[in-house]
């Protein structure tokens, strides 16, 4: 290896660990923008703004066959219970970070993690 070799690999190494730290931060300021929308049939029966969250909540959601129950806390949610047959969506893991989900088919229940948006009217420059 020369030098050359050397002083590039150094400055690929530096570029590399400096591009995640920058990932990283960026992430760590969005985590208080979370929201957990939860959809029964498509349409939105209720938004929850994670970082709002002071301690752990069990909500029940009436779906299709019946009541699926949801555990929300600050970091994320889940399904803990639901009337499905196979249960794969108590199976999944927490829907945490932003454009997770949790989908349960039969009951149509889908839990979304996505980022609070402003409402606005109209936009102007």
């Amino acid at each position: 290896m020369t030098k050359n070799d050397k002083v590039l690999l150094i400055i690929i190494i530096t570029i590399t660990v400096l591009s995640f730290l920058v990932l990283y931060f960026l992430k760590l300021g969005r985590d208080e923008d979370k929201v957990a929308i939860i959809k029964v049939k498509g349409k939105v029966v209720q938004e929850i703004q994670l970082s709002r969250i002071k301690e752990d909540t069990t909500l029940s959601v009436d779906g299709l066959i019946g009541k699926a129950m949801i555990e929300v806390n600050k970091d994320g949610v889940r399904i803990i219970d639901a009337p499905c047959k196979d249960k794969i969506c108590i199976h999944m893991n927490w829907a945490k970070h932003h454009s997770d989900s949790i989908i349960c088919i039969p009951n149509q229940v889908v839990i979304e993690i996505n980022e609070k948006k402003e409402n606005f009217d109209v936009v102007t420059e």
